[in-house]
């Protein structure tokens, strides 16, 4: 699994992390960036309500990113972003 891979699967994994708040949160930026952003509570305030920014940053500082890097590997899960060219077709419009 690659780090784009990795806080993808990370930013997927916050709390009530919906696709349209992953894709504004994303918007112009690579998800390492994102990531940043969560972590350092620097998340613009029109991605999602303040709660859930606060409560993103609160779960961040809690991430294993070490298990979830396991998980991922062990499991065989395959993580991808709309806009990467093995994404699903069929999940496409979700």
């Amino acid at each position: 699994m690659t780090e784009r891979q990795l806080d993808l699967a990370c930013l997927a994994g916050l709390p009530s992390a919906t696709p349209h708040r992953l894709a504004r949160l994303l918007r112009g930026r690579q998800p390492d960036e994102a990531w940043a952003l969560v972590r350092s509570r620097r998340v613009p305030s029109g991605v999602a309500p303040t709660k859930v920014i606060e409560a993103w940053s609160e779960a961040a500082a809690r991430v294993d990113r070490d298990l979830y890097q396991r998980v991922i590997d062990d499991r065989r899960i395959t993580v991808t972003c709309l806009h990467d060219a093995d994404h699903p077709d069929r999940l496409r419009s979700d």
